[in-house]
């Protein structure tokens, strides 16, 4: 009886063991950047999922602008909302502030357009429970871009994320800012290993060497000029690959349309038919 007790004993202590080690290895990341400060970026959120998280942006007291890719399973499924939580107002991940806000998640609408296996259209908004508290020193609605911005430009992609420095040596999980800079389409394009993604919707930016956004750093907004321009919705993660963004301005009249939107009608997505092709790597 004895050793059935030590036998079951190191059984759980090993399955503790790896639930903190996968829980380590989900924590968002980012290589490089720079802490910011409170009300910095107050339209910044972080959402936290059943198996990952991402980032986002408050486009309205109730909706939540992020990628679509972060929000659907392996089989292009609408993951249920009730999985799904928004922390706002806080620039820390852990330990919460104070001044944190959590908001669980009522409805998930998805650009109808969204092509998972091209990257097009990657936007969801996620429709809040309840009405963030506004106006407030570190929420508010981001400004959104409405023109064509123009190539070199000097922007900012905020997220949340553990900080690592180049010995992957990881520090506190909190919000950071990583500058980045407008790529030229056709640079873009050149550098990328898979050009067919590249539509007019998007844009592309170039990090700092030893500076890039990781995991959990999707449906982050850049900013250019304090205005939320872009949607981080793909790119080769962690390495010199360049990052991809949709265009916000591309999408203001859809964006428009679904805060308008106060109905409880649901909106289908039919998943794709994936046989015969690989999991989109977005």
């Amino acid at each position: 009886m004895k050793y059935f007790l030590i036998f079951i004993f190191a059984v759980f202590s090993a399955a503790i063991s790896f639930e903190e080690e996968n829980f380590e290895q989900i924590l968002p990341t980012i290589l490089g950047g720079s802490e910011t400060q409170w009300g910095q970026f107050p339209s910044s959120v972080i959402i936290d999922g059943p198996h990952d998280f991402c980032g986002g942006s408050i486009i309205d007291s109730r909706h939540i602008l992020t990628a679509a890719s972060c929000v659907l399973n392996s089989r292009f499924e609408i993951i249920n909302p009730i999985y799904w939580r928004v922390i706002a107002g806080d620039i820390f991940f852990t330990p919460p502030s104070s001044r944190r806000v959590t908001r669980s998640v009522s409805r998930i609408l998805l650009q109808s357009d969204y092509q998972p296996f091209n990257g097009e259209n990657n936007l969801a908004i996620l429709r809040l429970d309840s009405p963030l508290p506004l106006p407030s020193n570190t929420i508010e609605i981001a400004r959104r871009q409405t023109r064509i911005i123009r190539d070199a430009l000097q922007c900012q992609l905020v997220g949340f994320g553990r900080t690592v420095n180049v010995t992957n040596t990881a520090l506190r999980t909190r919000q950071i800012v990583l500058p980045q800079t407008i790529m030229n389409r056709d640079a873009c394009a050149n550098n990328f290993p898979h050009t067919n993604r590249l539509s007019e919707r998007m844009i592309c930016t170039q990090t700092a060497v030893n500076s890039a956004p990781c995991s959990g750093s999707l449906g982050s907004g850049l900013y250019c000029n304090g205005f939320l321009t872009g949607v981080l919705s793909g790119g080769n993660f962690c390495n010199a690959v360049p990052a991809v963004y949709q265009q916000v301005r591309a999408f203001n009249t859809w964006i428009d349309q679904v805060i308008a939107d106060r109905s409880n009608s649901e909106q289908l997505f039919t998943p794709f038919d994936t046989r015969g092709f690989p999991t989109p790597q977005i």
